[in-house]
């Protein structure tokens, strides 16, 4: 009886970790190719708690090569929310949060980082969405 109890215990604090560890929503679920997303992001890590500003990069790689942009974030209580517009040739999102204070801050989200593989019309990844992912680990420090 007691290893049911202990047991039961391990896996409902395994439960309790893993969903206090997703730090990003994306809405839709699977978002496709030409989609608006919607991302809901909690600070953890590095900036969990901070006082300074939180800030985002975006960065899109499609067909055609790979673009940069700053990601305008709204505060809405502890949480922050962004859109971001998607083109058709869209494969791949990474997305990077920072605070600028004396020393630039990143939350790496555990060294996993945060990115969104896209899908197309049949809902499955993308061609060379992976390879960009892969791309993405090659250089991630």
């Amino acid at each position: 009886m007691n290893i049911k109890n202990l047991l039961s215990a391990l896996l409902l604090i395994s439960v309790l970790t893993v969903n206090a560890q997703q730090n990003l929503i994306i809405s839709p679920e699977k978002p496709k190719a030409g989609d608006v997303i919607t991302i809901t992001y909690t600070p953890a890590g590095e900036l969990a708690n901070t006082l300074l500003k939180v800030e985002a990069a975006v960065y899109i790689s499609s067909s055609t090569g790979r673009k940069a942009n700053d990601l305008p974030l709204t505060k809405s209580g502890k949480k922050y929310i962004a859109t971001i517009k998607t083109d058709t040739a869209d494969v791949f999102i990474q997305l990077a949060f920072y605070v600028d204070g004396d020393n630039k801050k990143y939350d790496t989200n555990f060294g996993e980082g945060y990115y969104i593989l896209l899908n197309n019309s049949n809902n499955k990844v993308k061609k060379f969405a992976y390879a960009a992912l892969g791309v993405y680990y090659q250089y991630e420090s």
